[in-house]
């Protein structure tokens, strides 16, 4: 039903692009933006906006498939279509074209005020999915690529987007590089915690979880809040209600499982060694967790 009212929409908003504002010609890639629309499944709705989009056809014979890589929830870049990633590697192998979308209110790509609760009605995966449908058809046209395979690809949330938008639209997209895509939502994913787990090993996660039950308990106390303030540098004053002590935990863990996620990757924010040689050097694991993400706030307090 949803892929129907597309199509049918779609047709309300076809706006043909001039081909020199579309490829580079085989310069360095270009920022460039596309006429999207805003809600895909609102037939009165005729509203659009500006959404990037880089290109890369240095390796592209005109014959060749498009390698198209979907941007998740952060900006992208340039690097999208270079040698940074596979799909640089693949165009060069088989002429093809890479193109890669930046997701609708992340980066430049801002349909209407983020920060108005209203408008976040229009960001979802099912209007990202359209977003990438709709962009394939009127690109593709634009360039001479509509009758050109097209092959998505992305990873984590971009790997659920690139998986998804395969099995919705099949006719629009010849296949799917979904990497590390948890395409089956879960509450409760403790397994990715596992993989952590296994990754810092059995001492180094004794020791976040002396301090992981520390900080619960230091929480249900004024005074123990008030010492974690103090020794995490917070911004303000952490509430003693279940639920913020919880997310305080969640931002808590999240530098942890970057360290592991992104282990020596160049840029990372840190990497497992260095991260639990210092929880092994402290003799207060608490102190030790708050110096070790102290490293990635660059002297600011935690909000």
């Amino acid at each position: 039903m949803h892929a129907h009212r597309h199509t049918a929409h779609c047709t309300l908003h076809t706006t043909p692009l001039p081909r020199t504002a579309v490829l580079t010609q085989g310069r360095k890639p270009q920022e460039l933006y596309f006429q999207q629309i805003l809600d895909h499944f609102d037939g009165q709705n005729n509203a659009t906006w500006k959404q990037r989009y880089f290109v890369n056809d240095q390796f592209w014979d005109g014959k060749g498939p498009v390698l198209l890589m979907i941007g998740g929830e952060g900006p992208i870049s340039a690097a999208y279509v270079k040698e940074d990633f596979i799909a640089y590697h693949y165009a060069e192998q088989y002429s093809a074209l890479v193109v890669a979308l930046e997701h609708r209110f992340y980066g430049e790509s801002q349909p209407l005020d983020s920060s108005k609760t209203e408008n976040l009605a229009y960001l979802s995966s099912e209007q990202a999915l359209a977003d990438l449908a709709w962009f394939r058809d009127q690109y593709g046209k634009s360039v001479g690529a509509a009758d050109k395979k097209w092959i998505v690809f992305g990873g984590s949330y971009p790997g659920c987007l690139a998986a998804w938008v395969r099995e919705k639209y099949p006719s629009s997209f010849y296949g799917a590089f979904a990497v590390s895509a948890p395409v089956e939502a879960k509450l409760d994913f403790f397994e990715y915690f596992e993989v952590v787990e296994k990754s810092i090993g059995e001492q180094c996660t004794k020791d976040f979880s002396t301090a992981s039950a520390e900080l619960w308990d230091m929480a249900q106390t004024a005074d123990g809040r008030a010492q974690i303030k103090k020794i995490f540098n917070l911004c303000s004053d952490l509430p003693g209600d279940t639920r913020a002590v919880a997310n305080f935990m969640f931002v808590l863990s999240d530098p942890v499982l970057e360290a592991v996620q992104y282990n020596e990757n160049s840029g990372a924010p840190s990497a497992i060694s260095p991260m639990c040689d210092i929880m092994a050097n402290a003799s207060n694991k608490v102190e030790g967790w708050a110096s070790f993400t102290a490293n990635g706030m660059q002297g600011q307090c935690m909000d």
